[in-house]
């Protein structure tokens, strides 16, 4: 019976491929791990990945101005966001992180970060730390 079932998947599958007439490949937010920097490109996808995620889970940051929505951010924040060498569970990670967030006066600060245990559970914390806390010692 077992014998039955498997052949009978891979007979839909075989017919299930050969309907497709192509396929979207889209690219996570964590960097290849032989490379020693983030690229441009990686720096990219998560810095809009990141206003996405921001305009959803963290309205009030935003302000009105002449040339649109702009987030009140730290640019460390920014900086560690982007330059975080890799994200445990990627674009989930990045929203937890950001759902953990508790903005003070409706803008993003390093003092609105959440908590070393927390940060350490998404993220690369020797470098989230780093990136928030380089012009600090």
């Amino acid at each position: 019976m077992k014998d039955y079932e498997n052949k009978r998947k891979a007979v839909k599958l075989d017919d299930f491929i050969g309907r497709l007439r192509g396929f979207l490949d889209v690219m996570g937010i964590n960097e290849e791990p032989d490379k020693k920097e983030i690229s441009r490109v990686v720096k990219l996808r998560r810095a809009i990945m990141l206003r996405s995620l921001l305009e959803i889970n963290a309205g009030p940051i935003f302000q009105e101005g002449k040339e649109g929505k702009t987030a009140r951010i730290h640019k460390d924040v920014i900086e560690a966001f982007l330059e975080t060498k890799h994200y445990t569970f990627g674009v989930r990670s990045m929203e937890a992180i950001i759902q953990m967030f508790r903005w003070i006066d409706k803008e993003f600060v390093p003092a609105s970060l959440p908590s070393h245990s927390q940060l350490e559970m998404h993220a690369d914390i020797e470098a989230f730390n780093g990136k928030i806390f380089h012009n600090k010692t």
